[in-house]
């Protein structure tokens, strides 16, 4: 504490003695008058001290409610010619600001390492009410912000219940379907303890890329093992049963007959293996600029359009262009095109072509019939490998179409309302 403050205080206390103790003496001896004296010079100097005790209080209370309100711009008088309360008070406010702007930036800090990340992290108090969230978690759940868990499952049915199930060390997974994607996630759950509060930090990372990498990997290394033994052993059995089927010698007509059976069944499995070879030699795409209106005015050239179907094209911009294989992606749209027009079969219906270019830049062809809904058990499986629903089909269309978008680094999905069924092109 500064020596005047000392002094001050250490006169008044020996004034304050002398004070009472002449006090005391004058009523003893009688002396009224100076006994009266004396005694308000104890009560001024009582009322001195309490006076500033009093103020020292008021002040201390003024910082405590300032620094409750966050508000840091008051300061004190302070004595020019030496240092008295109001510096101290005012040393005592510049600490507790530098102390506030040190957890500002490095809650900034913080805040900024987490919207880096590329896994989706949510932080949330022991009632699940949120307390951070980074920029991925808002980009793969689609929102600008949230205050509670329970509030997911307005966006994504049953998402919340997800969340408050998941164990702590365990994790979980979500499918998100939106209009824009359809993602599977992977939620994973640490605990935390902070000021003996429970903190709860939900990662969340979208898993849907890498595992399609990873099957479009595993149908690709079963197909080439596959058509290798295949072909080793259906050749040998073509060419011997085409040889004997030519050969005069042979009279009897069933043996003709079984071995044409047999040159038959053969050539069907080498069509069959043939399928296989697509998937496992998809070539990489030959990139080059392409008009988006010029390539679905391609595929629809092949379609009588005079028929039951009614086609409506809506392009928002007729000088869009994204960088492509135009054949490879042709391809894609036509059998998208006749797929829907074999669901729409004998009915009256429709077919709606929509291409655009959203704000990120992606260039979206979204292409919507008004046929039979797919039903949902079937949906999940429509892009596996040889799943399918049609008697004469093979199974690899679109399955070879989400490889062919995977090479060019986008994607395809399927969206289902009452009216229509849409697939979604998406480049990036």
């Amino acid at each position: 504490m500064d020596k005047i403050i000392i002094i001050k205080l250490a006169l008044s206390l020996v004034f304050f003695a002398i004070s009472f103790a002449g006090a005391l003496l004058c009523f003893f001896q009688n002396y009224i008058f100076y006994g009266i004296t004396c005694s308000l010079c104890v009560i001024l100097i009582c009322y001195n001290i309490i006076m500033i005790q009093f103020s020292f209080i008021s002040k201390m209370k003024f910082i405590i409610s300032a620094i409750n309100n966050k508000d840091y711009m008051f300061s004190f008088v302070e004595n020019k010619n030496h240092k008295d309360v109001n510096s101290y008070l005012n040393t005592m406010k510049k600490m507790l600001e530098n102390v506030r702007k040190e957890m500002e930036y490095n809650e900034r800090y913080y805040q900024l390492v987490l919207d880096n990340i590329s896994s989706g992290v949510i932080i949330v108090n022991n009632n699940n009410s949120v307390l951070k969230i980074n920029s991925a978690a808002k980009k793969i759940f689609q929102i600008e912000n949230i205050y509670h868990i329970q509030f997911l499952s307005q966006y994504y049915p049953g998402l919340s219940e997800v969340f408050e199930s998941v164990k702590p060390n365990a994790s979980k997974t979500y499918t998100i379907t939106s209009e824009r994607t359809q993602s599977k996630i992977n939620i994973q759950l640490t605990h935390w303890e902070k000021n003996n509060r429970l903190v709860k930090i939900f990662t969340i990372n979208n898993i849907s890329d890498e595992l399609n990498e990873k099957e479009l990997e595993s149908w690709s290394r079963l197909t080439r093992v596959l058509t290798h033994e295949i072909m080793n052993s259906l050749t040998p059995i073509i060419s011997i049963s085409d040889t004997l089927i030519s050969t005069r010698e042979i009279n009897d007509p069933d043996i003709k007959k079984g071995l044409s059976v047999i040159s038959e069944t053969s050539n069907s499995l080498v069509k069959f293996v043939d399928n296989y070879r697509k998937l496992s030699r998809v070539p990489t795409p030959m990139m080059s600029p392409v008009y988006v209106k010029s390539i679905i005015n391609q595929a629809l050239s092949l379609f009588d359009t005079n028929k039951k179907v009614d086609f409506e094209i809506i392009i928002k911009d007729n000088d869009l262009m994204f960088y492509i294989d135009e054949g490879q992606i042709r391809q894609i749209i036509i059998n998208l095109i006749k797929n829907g027009v074999e669901s729409i079969g004998d009915n009256n219906g429709k077919i709606i072509i929509e291409a655009y270019c959203e704000e990120n830049e992606d260039v979206v062809i979204r292409i919507s019939d008004s046929g039979n809904a797919i039903p949902a058990d079937v949906a999940e499986h429509i892009f596996i490998p040889f799943f399918t629903t049609k008697e004469s089909g093979s199974g690899i269309g679109l399955s070879i179409s989400r490889q062919i978008m995977s090479l060019h680094n986008g994607t395809i999905m399927l969206l289902q309302n009452e009216n229509y069924k849409t697939f979604i092109l998406r480049f990036k």
